[in-house]
């Protein structure tokens, strides 16, 4: 686990509203004082109101969330690759769950230097670990849509994958909304519809790592990743290894 940004910053009275993203990392938030916070996920909304309770994010999880200042922002954002951690969900969790877990984390933000660091990173890998046993694994899905709109959402999505796409342009497609789209899809599928496009990308990726003669960077920008290093991130976490190891394996095969 590395820990890339951690603060703890006061933030202006008024409202905090930031656009639809993700992004491939996880992110850890606790609005102290916020009168209301609200997590806007792609098939639901989470409102918290005077309630201390941190926010956590997994990574390539399109969401945006709304807060209302004066209060003080507690924010982490950090990688992980461990495999248990692929199915956790976007949460809402109490300070006082998994034995003051979470306080913990919190009471080390301040601090800079290196140990503080890891012992910051050992705790969270441990909140993973227990949201992941208490969540459990996610089911198979069948593989196989029952309604015909996701059926089609589906052939849109493999049509365009080589193209930018999101769950409002998919909705938009076939004609509903995208909260419902996005709800619907899950059920289906087992997945969000971004996840879903990550999936399909990388197994393209893979064909293209063992039958083509294209470098890593043009895979990863003809199939629209933001930046080589999430491509490669995102290969890993799907495939167990990096795109470079795998093309080598190939190679070898």
């Amino acid at each position: 686990m590395k820990i890339l940004i951690h603060y703890r910053t006061p933030m202006p009275e008024g409202d905090f509203d930031t656009p639809w993203h993700s992004h491939p990392f996880w992110q850890f938030d606790y609005y102290e004082d916020s009168q209301s916070v609200g997590l806007l996920l792609e098939d639901k909304t989470i409102n918290i109101r005077n309630e201390k309770k941190i926010i956590l994010i997994p990574p390539y999880v399109t969401h945006k969330i709304k807060a209302q200042g004066p209060y003080i922002c507690y924010a982490i954002k950090f990688d992980s690759e461990n495999p248990l951690f692929l199915n956790i969900k976007p949460s809402v969790l109490h300070l006082g769950l998994y034995g003051g877990i979470i306080e913990k984390i919190l009471n080390y933000i301040p601090e800079k230097n290196e140990p503080d660091v890891q012992i910051m990173a050992s705790y969270i890998n441990l909140l993973l670990l227990n949201i992941a046993k208490e969540q459990g694994p996610v089911p198979v899905p069948s593989g196989k849509a029952t309604d015909h709109r996701i059926e089609s959402a589906i052939v849109y999505i493999k049509n365009k994958i080589l193209e930018k796409i999101s769950p409002h342009d998919v909705a938009k497609h076939i004609k509903m909304s995208v909260t419902h789209f996005t709800r619907i899809f899950r059920a289906e599928t087992g997945h969000t519809p971004m996840e879903y496009v990550r999936q399909l990308r990388i197994r393209k990726a893979a064909d293209m790592l063992k039958f083509s003669d294209m470098n890593i960077s043009q895979i990863s920008d003809t199939l629209n990743f933001p930046d080589l290093h999430t491509f490669s991130r995102s290969f890993k976490m799907e495939t167990g290894v990096s795109p470079r190891d795998f093309r080598k394996k190939k190679k070898k095969t």
